[in-house]
């Protein structure tokens, strides 16, 4: 079996996306998320709203520069090419559409388009990669409450961002909410806040919780190894002993993440 995407939607999550999206415009529905397999890898895969209807976005990229004759070798027609930007490491698929009543045949016919591109680059290359990408009910309803939530979030200035906080109700609450490329780490409880989700957590991007997992209490880590930003959150964490500090020769360094907040990131970490 090769890379495959199917699709198991209805009349009615073909219904919800218009209406998520018409009544958040500024929002993109993410159907899969990207994945790389060192000589080819895909990009998420985008359905946005626009003053004119729809467009999807999607894209396969290569680690050798062999873009041109991938294109080559698929012998596309100009209907289906005209969809697509080739250049020497990638092929991005780009299709607007007008009519909403189009919307499922024609993300039908870009996914499909990308399953070819994927699965020539794998055949030229000599590989075979079994993979099944599912987009159905369950997939989709978590997408577009994503989307709900982070509206909502928004309107109570919370979008959520690199260093940022949320309110939520608990952790996977947070983790639901802030989507697929931050670590939420609960910091307290905000007993003055309106709403249910006393709790408050905050964002922390890969590369900075990559740093934090290396903190063990053998290794000294240096404050110059940590941007502005980080060196800011680490005080906290150190006033919540969640990380050690100490101070030697004029210099301050960080070490020993104590191993329950280490759990927590581990568990961010493999949902990214």
């Amino acid at each position: 079996m090769r890379f495959k995407i199917r699709i198991e939607l209805n009349q009615n999550d073909f219904m919800r996306i218009k209406n998520v999206l018409g009544e958040n415009p500024s929002a993109s529905l993410e159907l899969f998320p990207g994945e790389d397999f060192l000589f080819v890898k895909f990009s998420p895969f985008f359905v946005t709203f626009e003053d004119f209807g729809y467009s999807f976005n999607g894209m396969v990229s290569f680690q050798q520069p062999i873009g041109l004759k991938v294109f080559d070798q698929l012998e596309l027609g100009k209907e289906t090419s005209r969809n697509l930007s080739v250049n020497y490491r990638n092929i991005k698929l780009l299709k607007n559409v007008t009519e909403s009543s189009k919307l499922e045949s024609d993300l039908k016919e870009c996914l499909n388009l990308i399953e070819r591109v994927f699965n020539k680059v794998c055949s030229m290359h000599y590989k075979l990669i079994s993979k099944t990408i599912t987009i159905n009910t369950e997939s989709l309803d978590k997408q577009l409450d994503l989307i709900i939530r982070t509206e909502e979030l928004e309107k109570r200035g919370e979008r959520p961002k690199p260093f940022g906080t949320i309110h939520a109700k608990g952790r996977k609450d947070a983790v639901n909410r802030v989507g697929t490329d931050l670590v939420p780490i609960y910091m307290e409880k905000d007993k003055a806040y309106l709403y249910e989700d006393k709790k408050i957590f905050i964002l922390l991007p890969r590369d900075f919780v990559m740093k934090l997992l290396k903190l063990d209490d053998s290794t000294l880590t240096p404050a110059e190894q940590f941007t502005d930003e980080e060196i800011q959150v680490l005080r906290k964490f150190c006033m919540r002993k969640y990380v050690k500090k100490m101070k030697m020769t004029g210099k301050t360094f960080y070490y020993n993440l104590d191993g329950k907040t280490r759990k927590f990131i581990l568990k961010g970490i493999r949902k990214l």
